[in-house]
């Protein structure tokens, strides 16, 4: 991509981070997200539609997700 786009993160129905990108890698780190027991859906957003990548891939592009790690602080007590 070429331009910068802001991206937006949700899960539950809130929203995690916001911020722009663009064509160097940004590292982003989410602190203190707490998900409640089952399923979670995470959206990623953008304010502007996919492109085609200048590496001539045929696949439009929004943003790029890599090297996502989870990694689980502690854990909600069982429930009774």
């Amino acid at each position: 991509m070429h331009d910068e786009r802001r991206v937006t993160v949700n899960a539950g129905g809130r929203e995690l981070w916001s911020g722009m990108i663009g064509r160097t890698l940004r590292r982003v780190k989410l602190r203190g997200v707490e998900l409640a027991p089952g399923g979670t859906a995470w959206r990623f957003d953008s304010d502007k539609p996919p492109v085609l990548p200048a590496n001539g891939d045929l696949r439009a592009v929004t943003f790029s997700l890599r090297n996502l790690e989870v990694n689980v602080t502690s854990r909600a007590p069982p429930l009774k």
